[in-house]
């Protein structure tokens, strides 16, 4: 007689057990507030404090947030798990709702009472008037490497790459009609409105600097960590010396900022 065997197979490397909809998608929240969570990670960012990227469980309505560590109290003997949970009050295609349910996820919180979410790809796309792009990082404090760029509504790029305090290159190009309608696209749903700066200090990290002039308005971005809104224009801009056909200008130029 033949015996039928059931398998059942495990992974404690997925941590879900509801809500799998929540993942994989840009959570954007009022005031540059951010939530993404992946198969392995969640990345929460609140205005005003660096990310946060931690370890995560989603167990019913509760989503756990949690990282461990050791401390020099145990003289680093024994790991501890620091927590962070929030209940989901609402959760559909494109919005997410998730309240604060212990001390540390209401200071986590900024003490919202409530983070109210929508999905990036559902936001309402902003009428871009574009007039002109600088963006520029700074490998790290001290650094003199650095790569400038600046886009202006004709298509036109200048291109700064500084390799040392003597030693620059300078670059002319023109971006393709596909590479601007992508430019657009992205700065349509980046909250240029809403974006805005706050103090600082990092020492080994790249330096950002994003200048749009945009709807008669002029708006000034410096970070080290920069809104997680931003990510990516951020990465569009970044890669814009591989994507065109630069020409090297031997006559060196500035990229300006009204910094």
């Amino acid at each position: 007689m033949k015996k039928l065997v059931l398998i059942l197979f495990t992974s404690s490397s997925f941590q879900v057990y509801a809500q799998p909809s929540i993942l994989g998608k840009e959570w954007v929240g009022d005031n540059l507030a951010y939530l993404y969570i992946d198969s392995l990670k969640a990345y929460f960012e609140i205005f005003g404090r660096f990310h946060e990227q931690t370890s995560y469980l989603i167990k019913g309505d509760t989503l756990n947030l949690y990282y461990k560590y050791t401390s020099s109290i145990d003289s680093f003997h024994k790991e501890w798990i620091r927590n962070y949970n929030f209940i989901i009050k609402k959760h559909t295609d494109s919005t997410l709702s998730i309240v604060p349910a212990d001390i540390n996820a209401f200071k986590l919180s900024n003490n919202a009472d409530v983070l109210n979410y929508r999905n990036k790809k559902a936001l309402q796309k902003a009428k871009i008037d574009f007039d002109e792009l600088k963006f520029r990082i700074k490998r790290s404090a001290g650094s003199y490497i650095s790569t400038s760029v600046q886009i202006g509504k004709t298509k036109e790029i200048k291109i700064i790459e500084t390799r040392n305090i003597n030693k620059s290159g300078y670059y002319s190009a023109v971006l393709s009609d596909s590479l601007y309608v992508e430019l657009l696209e992205i700065l349509s749903v980046s909250e240029l409105d809403k974006l805005k700066s706050w103090e600082q200090v990092v020492h080994d990290a790249p330096m950002y600097t994003l200048e749009i002039i945009y709807n008669n308005k002029i708006r000034l971005l410096t970070a080290f960590d920069a809104p997680s809104i931003t990510n990516e224009l951020f990465r569009f801009l970044q890669s814009i010396p591989q994507k065109v056909k630069a020409k090297e200008i031997y006559q060196p130029f500035e990229i300006k900022f009204v910094e």
